[in-house]
């Protein structure tokens, strides 16, 4: 989960980072890495993609009607029990 998010753009960017971790499919300071930087045995795909969707759902809600969601802390609290992410 993002905790550390202080807007929808930055929770996106931070499931990319950690997805690209666990599949070996990430840029760190320009180098690939190419294998699994993370023990991936109890990480649940489809949630990951889920919540990629949902934070990519929001971040078009933002565009749309011009606004910023910056309560994401608040709206990750309510949300806990409900979305993991």
């Amino acid at each position: 989960m993002p905790t550390k998010a202080d807007s929808v753009s930055d929770a996106i960017a931070a499931i990319h980072v950690f997805y690209g971790l666990c599949n070996g499919t990430v840029k760190i300071n320009g180098q690939m890495i190419s294998a699994p930087a993370l023990d991936v045995k109890n990480v649940n795909i489809e949630q990951w993609n889920d919540s990629i969707k949902f934070w990519e759902t929001a971040r078009k809600l933002e565009q749309k009607l011009g606004v910023e969601f910056n309560l994401v802390q608040n709206l990750l609290k309510k949300m806990q029990g409900f979305l993991l992410i």
